[in-house]
């Protein structure tokens, strides 16, 4: 159902269908018991809100990043670097290693990893966070991911990646 919820507010959104579309559809499924246009817009925002809460690193954790590990300050280190924190959507993997705030975000900085290659990146927390992927799916962090060197790290694209900077 979130899926259906997310897809009619992107289609809302992008201007493709009207508030009153979506409370129809929403009504199809049996997901609201309302019909109005402003039942249907109350709906849709309140649960826009809820998934632009959904943090993937609390100010707790992006502070503590920032003051042990800063942007530059494992330069050079390659495999020796220190992953702080893992992310992931489909095929792509993102290890963080440092993490600066710049000008209102985080600006981080790390490995991305697809099924086809792994580069090193700047990231925007704030970009990660507003990915979106058919319209639901959206960035996660690996909740059981522990900090460790990056050469310790089982994945191979990874792992083929940094054996190419030697």
């Amino acid at each position: 159902m979130m899926s259906l919820i997310n897809s009619l507010y992107n289609k809302y959104a992008k201007g493709e269908i009207t508030i009153r579309e979506v409370a129809i559809e929403l009504h199809k499924y049996g997901r609201s018991n309302f019909i109005d246009e402003k039942g249907a817009l109350e709906y849709m925002n309140s649960e826009e809100n809820r998934i632009s809460k959904m943090r993937l690193l609390s100010e707790k954790q992006n502070r503590e990043i920032e003051s042990k590990y800063p942007l530059g300050s494992q330069d050079g280190k390659r495999g020796d670097a220190i992953c702080v924190a893992k992310f992931f959507l489909g095929n792509y993997t993102w290890y963080i290693i440092e993490g600066s705030y710049e000008d209102g975000d985080f600006m981080m900085f790390g490995v991305v990893v697809t099924d086809t290659g792994a580069e090193f990146s700047y990231i925007s927390y704030n970009e990660l966070q507003s990915i979106r992927m058919y319209g639901y799916m959206c960035v996660e962090r690996d909740r059981y991911f522990d900090k460790c060197k990056l050469s310790d790290i089982k994945d191979d694209m990874l792992q083929k990646f940094l054996n190419q900077l030697d």
